[in-house]
């Protein structure tokens, strides 16, 4: 039945003259790791994505007019279809309002450097969850994509978002999520859970974002309606900044402080930090030709190591710092990239928790029209006791079109 009236609606919309436009795109990647060997020493195998989850497959129509449309993105994951990545139809009157409602994401001023390659997590042991989240042998922070270092607007539940453009530059974004529910949910505890977002493009010098995330999760004054937010992150403040005046560079720089009186998950999910201030750095450099150079930097502070109470008893991770280069060059046939990664834990007063960790690995990409195949070999070096090396042979396909 669900099949049916999807496909109903896409013929409605191919053959009625109000909608202008019908488009698909989609994005996604899928990892094949023949053999890894993690800190237990066991050769494994294991399909994945490249940030240590399922492998990520989406698709999505979109149907407009020029002032309403509608955005219906499917989601393969987890061995399950059918899962909502956009669902939502939008209205825009004039140039100075696009008004959503539905589910799904607004990107406008998302982070405009995607980080790392994420390669070094394949050498950690993380992908099969073989690495127990205990403060101990996880992985020190990895640089993530570009929410790291400014949020993007992401509803994955039933809500409202608006784009205000009210000047040349300047773009004010506003979201909030009731959900779905027959009675409805009180309007003090939805709007606690707000999030807003401004920024504003200074020509020819860069872009400057400011963020208000108003509780995840486990926001304490959303209520009930914190469960209504796919954020994991603390209610917070956040902000950036672009650099985009230095010919061939690009660098985005943010800060995230929680409110919280207790920190929990800062923009790292299946992390218990207890860390309120959060930074991010990344930077593009592409000067040299055919060479394309990126730098990034991830970090935890103002915390400290404390044992919590879970179904198991953990260390949450004491403040950390982490660095990566990852350059890149194009041969012609192929490009030829590599990844490095040097982190440090600091434990608490005594020394316990400390350690580090360093990851290399190279790798080779062939771009076939709209997707890519790789290949790579990645290692990490046993830097504290009792650590073994770890080695992966990852193998990556990704589309987009």
């Amino acid at each position: 039945m669900k099949k049916t009236v999807v496909l109903l609606t896409l013929a409605i919309c191919l053959v009625s003259p109000s909608f202008a436009q019908l488009r698909m795109n989609g994005w996604g990647r899928a990892v094949w790791v023949p053999v890894f060997v993690g800190q237990d020493g066991e050769p494994r195998t294991v399909v994945q994505s490249s940030y240590g989850d399922a492998p990520d497959l989406e698709f999505m129509f979109s149907a407009s007019s020029p002032n309403i449309g509608v955005d219906v993105g499917v989601m393969v994951t987890d061995g399950l279809f059918n899962q909502a990545a956009n669902a939502k139809v939008w209205w825009k009157p004039n140039n100075y309002l696009k008004l959503h409602i539905g589910m799904g994401r607004v990107p406008t001023l998302r982070g405009q450097v995607a980080g790392s390659t994420g390669g070094y997590a394949y050498a950690r042991g993380r992908l099969a969850q073989l690495t127990a989240f205990n403060g101990v042998n996880e992985p020190i922070v990895q640089i993530g994509d570009g929410d790291g270092i400014f949020s993007r607007i992401n509803l994955m539940n039933w809500g409202a978002i608006a784009e205000i453009t009210p000047a040349p530059g300047l773009i004010v974004l506003g979201a909030v999520a009731p959900n779905m529910t027959q009675a409805g949910l009180l309007a003090e505890d939805v709007y606690k859970g707000l999030h807003v977002a401004v920024g504003y493009e200074i020509k020819d010098v860069g872009l400057v974002r400011a963020g208000y995330i108003g509780g995840g999760k486990n926001g304490q004054e959303a209520g009930n309606a914190g469960a209504n937010w796919d954020f994991s992150w603390d209610k917070h403040l956040e902000a950036a900044f672009a650099l985009k005046s230095i010919p061939n560079l690009l660098l985005d720089f943010g800060v995230k402080y929680s409110l919280e009186e207790k920190p929990g998950n800062l923009s790292q999910p299946g992390f218990a930090l207890l860390n309120p201030l959060y930074v991010a750095l990344g930077a593009v450099y592409k000067g040299v030709p055919k060479l394309e150079l990126g730098f990034a930097i991830d970090g935890h502070f103002l915390g400290t190591a404390e044992k919590v109470l879970s179904w198991t008893e953990l260390v949450t991770s004491a403040p950390q710092i982490a660095f990566n280069i990852y350059p890149s060059y194009d041969l012609g046939i192929f490009t030829l990239g590599a990844d490095i990664t040097y982190g440090m834990q600091f434990g608490d007063v005594k020394g316990k928790n400390d350690k580090k960790m360093f990851g290399f690995g190279s790798y080779a990409q062939k771009q076939y029209g709209h997707g890519n195949i790789r290949g790579g070999v990645y290692a990490n070096a046993p830097m504290d006791e009792g650590e073994k090396w770890g080695f992966s042979v990852p193998v990556w396909i990704t589309y987009s079109f």
